[in-house]
């Protein structure tokens, strides 16, 4: 509601400079500890030039009312510990073994805050995948965990590459198309499993298509030695529920949604 405020004050076209993705703008910004001034410094475009103004004011705007946005609880958390050792040193005899999960996922700010807090004791572990990392767009970045063996050498580096969950085949699949990244160590994952069935590949058309693929194949199946409780459809995203549930109506398919509402029963 700030930033709209702001883009209408400043007689911005709220179709150009959609709030939400100002905001995410700024976000992004924040996370890579580009402050205002250097913002505007860098904008390129005419679109990054407003994003400049709006971020100009929002700064103000937040000073004044006495608020901090979500960025800046990071933000100023590490300008507090770079200005004020002895607070820095209150948290280093309180949390003296740090531990992160999903590092692959950690952005430039909190890379800096977690160095503040591990100190010079070191004790740090983190667990992550370069090959896992799915946040880039919230300023992630998965090279950290290159700086985290450089910025700690002593750290020991344990690869876990036994996989409990799938057959070798579907490691080996996996692992054709990940190793033709050059920029981060792929581990080589391998299991006591069977090799396992072949997996099958079908390229459809269209979603559509897609639907009537999978229902042809639960049908086939389901005449020879299953029932319908032993089939599950695994999707992406909850937009491409529509389709499938469709296709499933059509044919009078009993199902069960897990983990989210019917697409018919959704309140849009």
């Amino acid at each position: 509601e700030a930033v709209k405020d702001i883009i209408k004050s400043l007689g911005l076209s709220p179709d150009i400079y959609n709030p939400g993705a100002v905001v995410s703008q700024i976000s992004e910004a924040k996370n890579r500890m580009i402050t205002y001034s250097q913002y505007s410094e860098i904008a390129f475009s005419d679109w990054q030039k407003g994003v400049s103004k709006i971020y100009s004011e929002y700064t103000k705007f937040l000073k004044k009312v006495g608020a901090l946005d979500f960025d800046d609880l990071l933000l100023k958390t590490v300008d507090l510990f770079k200005k004020n050792p002895k607070i820095l040193e209150k948290w280093h005899k309180r949390l003296t073994h740090v531990f992160v999960d999903e590092w692959q996922d950690t952005n430039k700010i909190q890379y800096i805050l977690t160095k503040q807090i591990v100190g010079k004791a070191q004790n740090l572990t983190a667990v992550g995948d370069a090959a896992q990392s799915i946040y880039s767009w919230r300023g992630a970045d998965y090279k950290n965990i290159n700086n985290l063996i450089h910025d700690f050498p002593k750290i020991k580096v344990i690869n876990l590459e036994r996989n409990y969950r799938s057959t070798q085949n579907i490691l080996t699949a996996a692992n054709n198309v990940i190793k033709k990244n050059k920029l981060h160590p792929i581990l080589k994952l391998w299991t006591k499993k069977a090799q396992g069935e072949k997996i099958k590949l079908y390229r459809a058309r269209s979603g559509l298509d897609e639907a009537s693929f999978v229902i042809g194949e639960i049908n086939a199946q389901a005449k020879k030695k299953f029932s319908l409780k032993d089939f599950a459809i695994l999707y992406r995203t909850n937009a491409q529920s529509r389709v499938l549930e469709e296709a499933l109506l059509h044919v009078g398919i009993p199902y069960t949604l897990v983990g989210g509402v019917r697409f018919y029963d959704r309140r849009e």
